[in-house]
C-alpha cells in the first residue's frame, strides 16, 4: 500500500468533509488546516501516523500541514 493509500482512511477522520478530503490529495500542498483539520484532530491524527510508523512532532505538522508532508514520513 503507498503512503497516500495508508493515510487517506486515517485523514478522513480529522477531515470530515468530502470534498476537501479529496482537494487535499488532488493538490498534496494544500494546507490541512484550510481544509478542516483542528489542533484537537492535530494531535489525535499524529498519534494515528505514529501506530504506522510515522512519529511526527505537532510542531512538524504546524510548520508542514500538508499531504505531501505526511506522505513523505510515511513512504
Amino acid at each position: 500500500m503507498s503512503a497516500t493509500e495508508t493515510l487517506r482512511p486515517i485523514l478522513a477522520k480529522y477531515i470530515v468533509e468530502p470534498d476537501s478530503l479529496q482537494a487535499a490529495f488532488d493538490d498534496p500542498t494544500t494546507e490541512l488546516f484550510s481544509l478542516g483539520l483542528d489542533s484537537m484532530g492535530s494531535f489525535a491524527l499524529l498519534d494515528d501516523l505514529a501506530a504506522e510508523g510515522a512519529v511526527i512532532e505537532f510542531t512538524e505538522l504546524v510548520e508542514n500541514p500538508t499531504v505531501e508532508f505526511l506522505a513523505s514520513r510515511l513512504g
